[in-house]
């Protein structure tokens, strides 16, 4: 589980949130906080307007991509991405500046595709106790979906070694950047026209779960970052706020007296 204390590093918890899109579980217990990391009665209501304005826009899209492409959250997603100490799914030989456009695509469509999957999978079944990421990809995608994603290689292979050696599963060219880009884009668009037809929103299953789900949702973990190593790109003592909204978590910052998103991440309980 991902939990954020008030002395983690900022870079590392965007790390996290990022890696969680198809790996990790972000729920856990409500942090306790010291009274400097609180936020004040008014730093609360922009949040949750803030979350409301996002949670309006994504329901009419169902798509990441503007969200993660906005200036900030785009310059942080690169910080990572260029960072070869970092845990993203590809081969540290095309970590490197002249890939930064495909691997940013790449990512891009991997938490694109992976939060479509939850919000498919949160219409089917149950979520309590389930770590989404572990259930076979015939759970995860819709009958027109899976067979296209099986056609990918990579794909194919992944899903017939799913219990190898991690390191076996990473992406080896860009070549294959690209080809898992496009399959994924795909598939999350024919996933999109699937919820535009039918709305997750409107299933007896998808509302049980995020009734279940509730006590998380809403919940504003703070940080404040007082180190330039700690704070990475922000300014010194920027205040970040982690959030949960349906299946997705949030990060964001108050910068220039604005709130402005840093990083999304899936969330899996």
């Amino acid at each position: 589980m991902i939990i954020a204390t008030s002395s983690s590093n900022m870079r590392g918890i965007i790390v996290l949130l990022l890696v969680c899109s198809t790996t990790l579980t972000v729920f856990g217990k409500p942090l306790s906080q010291s009274s400097e990391d609180k936020l004040s009665p008014a730093e609360s209501h922009e949040v949750e307007q803030f979350v409301r304005v996002f949670n309006k826009r994504l329901r009419l899209s169902r798509d990441v991509t503007p969200f993660q492409t906005e200036p900030l959250a785009s310059e942080m997603l690169d910080g990572v991405l260029l960072d070869k100490d970092d845990s993203i799914p590809v081969s540290k030989d095309l970590i490197s500046r002249s890939n930064l456009r495909e691997l940013r695509q790449f990512w891009i469509a991997t938490l694109s595709l992976a939060y479509l999957s939850d919000l498919y999978i949160y219409t089917r079944m149950s979520v309590n106790g389930v770590r989404t990421y572990e259930l076979p990809p015939a759970q995860q995608y819709p009958p027109n979906v899976a067979p296209i994603m099986k056609r990918n290689p990579m794909l194919s292979k992944w899903w017939k070694a799913s219990d190898s050696d991690w390191s076996d599963q990473r992406v080896k060219t860009i070549e294959q950047v690209g080809s898992l880009t496009s399959t994924y884009q795909k598939t999350a668009s024919l996933m999109r026209a699937r919820f535009k037809a039918h709305p997750p929103e409107q299933t007896r299953q998808y509302r049980q779960n995020i009734a279940y789900l509730s006590k998380h949702l809403g919940i504003m973990r703070v940080n404040t970052c007082n180190g330039e190593k700690d704070c990475d790109r922000l300014p010194l003592h920027t205040k970040t706020i982690t959030v949960n909204v349906p299946v997705l978590t949030l990060m964001l910052a108050r910068i220039d007296g604005q709130l402005k998103l840093l990083a999304i991440g899936k969330i899996d309980d």
